[in-house]
């Protein structure tokens, strides 16, 4: 249950930060939600999710190094995937199409 708490203060903390830097990068984009009291509430969780992500690696190191190893681990195999799907999804491009006849499109 730890390490599902670091993960999630983890993700809260990425999303709190991606939110500040979405409304500095895009101010006059349409927002179908406004938050109520804009910044000081995001500021608010963003502070309290730091605290409490502080207070868990100081409580658990231990725990919050296999946390790191785990997320070390996924990062890289996702790279290495990500890599060689993108190298298949070139070679694809590379290929002579052939035209069929039974095409909609003309």
């Amino acid at each position: 249950i730890i390490l599902a708490c670091f993960g999630a203060l983890s993700l809260y903390i990425i999303s709190m930060v991606s939110f500040f830097i979405l409304r500095k990068q895009k101010p006059n984009l349409d927002r179908p939600f406004r938050v109520p009291f804009y910044p000081f509430t995001p500021i608010i969780a963003l502070s309290i999710s730091v605290g409490a992500l502080a207070c868990m690696i100081f409580s658990y190191p231990y725990l919050f190094g296999v946390f790191l190893i785990l997320m070390s681990a996924s990062l890289i195999l996702f790279l290495k995937i990500w890599k060689q799907q993108s190298i298949e999804h070139q070679s694809w491009d590379l290929l002579p199409r052939e035209k069929t006849s039974s095409s909609l499109v003309p």
